[in-house]
């Protein structure tokens, strides 16, 4: 499985710091939440463009809020995995690289995915 747990964590940093400038390209680019690996990072990324989308603000106080609120906040790593993300220090200029990363890597699992299942229907073809 193809996985980039460190440009997921700088993508959701940078939500969390730019949001107007996350959000924009991550909808320009149609990103959507399976381009994401873990369902915890899936799940908080749903969270945040949903916060985007309503243009409320953004910032760790108010996402813990509104995750407890929406009881989310344990599906996506709790307290501590927000303020981790919140100390990351992410570019603003690498926003739409990373979104394209993660796309990249989305396409990828899918065909692994296809060949995978292709793989296994010849298998209990023998």
């Amino acid at each position: 499985m193809l996985l980039n747990p460190e440009s997921e964590s700088m993508l959701l940093s940078a939500f969390i710091k730019f949001p107007r400038r996350t959000g924009s390209t991550c909808v320009e680019k149609r990103l959507g939440s399976s381009a994401f690996s873990s369902p915890e990072n899936a799940e908080l990324y749903k969270h945040l463009l949903g916060v985007w989308a309503e243009d409320k603000p953004i910032d760790p106080h108010m996402i813990t809020f509104g995750l407890k609120k929406a009881g989310l906040l344990a599906s996506v790593g709790g307290v501590e995995r927000l303020q981790h993300l919140a100390l990351i220090c992410p570019s603003a200029e690498l926003v739409e690289a990373g979104v394209d990363e993660l796309k990249d890597l989305e396409h990828r699992r899918r065909l692994l995915d296809a060949c995978k299942d292709v793989y296994e229907s010849l298998q209990g073809d023998s």
